[in-house]
Protein backbone atom coordinates (compact mmCIF):
# COMPACT_ATOMS: atom_id res chain seq x y z
CA UNK A 1 0.00 0.00 0.00
CA UNK A 2 0.98 3.84 -0.62
CA UNK A 3 0.79 6.60 1.42
CA UNK A 4 0.56 9.95 0.59
CA UNK A 5 3.18 12.63 2.20
CA UNK A 6 2.85 15.93 1.43
CA UNK A 7 7.12 17.97 1.54
CA UNK A 8 6.42 21.68 1.53
CA UNK A 9 9.35 22.96 -0.66
CA UNK A 10 10.88 26.40 -1.66
CA UNK A 11 9.46 26.58 -5.38
CA UNK A 12 13.31 26.87 -6.69
CA UNK A 13 14.06 23.66 -4.94
CA UNK A 14 10.91 21.95 -6.97
CA UNK A 15 12.14 23.69 -9.90
CA UNK A 16 15.67 22.25 -9.50
CA UNK A 17 13.88 18.95 -8.72
CA UNK A 18 12.12 18.55 -11.82
CA UNK A 19 14.67 19.72 -13.87
CA UNK A 20 17.37 16.90 -12.82
CA UNK A 21 14.53 14.61 -12.94
CA UNK A 22 13.57 15.40 -16.49
CA UNK A 23 16.98 14.46 -17.23
CA UNK A 24 17.22 11.26 -15.56
CA UNK A 25 13.68 10.21 -17.54
CA UNK A 26 11.79 10.24 -14.02
CA UNK A 27 8.52 11.94 -12.04
CA UNK A 28 9.94 14.79 -9.88
CA UNK A 29 7.98 12.10 -7.17
CA UNK A 30 10.18 9.15 -7.99
CA UNK A 31 13.75 11.61 -8.26
CA UNK A 32 12.61 12.51 -4.25
CA UNK A 33 11.51 9.13 -3.35
CA UNK A 34 14.92 7.63 -4.82
CA UNK A 35 17.08 10.36 -2.95
CA UNK A 36 15.42 8.87 0.18
CA UNK A 37 15.86 5.39 -0.53
CA UNK A 38 19.48 6.32 -0.81
CA UNK A 39 19.41 8.31 2.33
CA UNK A 40 17.84 5.49 4.32
CA UNK A 41 19.56 2.78 3.05
CA UNK A 42 22.99 4.61 3.96
CA UNK A 43 22.05 5.88 7.24
CA UNK A 44 21.04 1.84 8.05
CA UNK A 45 24.81 1.13 6.69
CA UNK A 46 26.14 3.80 9.08
CA UNK A 47 24.19 2.31 11.90
CA UNK A 48 25.06 -1.52 11.58
CA UNK A 49 28.73 -0.13 10.99
CA UNK A 50 28.94 1.73 13.70
CA UNK A 51 27.17 -1.45 16.05
CA UNK A 52 29.72 -3.34 14.63
CA UNK A 53 32.54 -1.06 15.86
CA UNK A 54 31.29 -0.83 19.49
CA UNK A 55 31.29 -5.11 19.66
CA UNK A 56 35.07 -4.87 18.59
CA UNK A 57 36.15 -2.74 20.76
Amino acid sequence: MVNQMTVRAPEDLQEELKIRAGKQGLTRNALVLNILWDWVKKEKKREKDEKNEMRSK
